[in-house]
């Protein structure tokens, strides 16, 4: 679906004047008063348009473009492996008990 848009006729009377000097008139249900009070042409046309063939690629991402030039900043990069090895020991360090702060409240 494709929308277009035109500047306004700013003196839609001297139109309708215009079309009747050629014996011709708008259609009716397409003057509409705006919520200014202004008259205004609403015309609706569809057409069929045939999908594009052959081979199409879509345009190049432009940063710049997306997110008012912040690019995507909601996609969080992946942190890389630690090269170290952490090897975790294999029995307490300490036997002395846990406190009562060291637990979750």
């Amino acid at each position: 679906m494709f929308l277009a848009t035109l500047d306004p006729i700013e003196n839609l009377s001297q139109l309708e004047q215009d079309l009747d000097a050629q014996n011709l008139q708008l259609a009716k249900g397409i003057i509409r008063t705006g919520r200014d009070g202004l008259r205004f042409a609403q015309i609706d046309y569809l057409m069929a348009i045939a999908p594009p063939t052959g081979k199409t690629a879509p345009p190049p991402l432009n940063p710049d473009a997306e997110n008012g030039g912040w690019g995507r900043r909601y996609l969080v990069p992946q942190e890389p492996q630690n090269p170290t090895p952490i090897d975790r020991p294999t029995e307490r360090q300490t036997n002395a008990p846990s406190r009562p702060e060291e637990f979750l409240q």
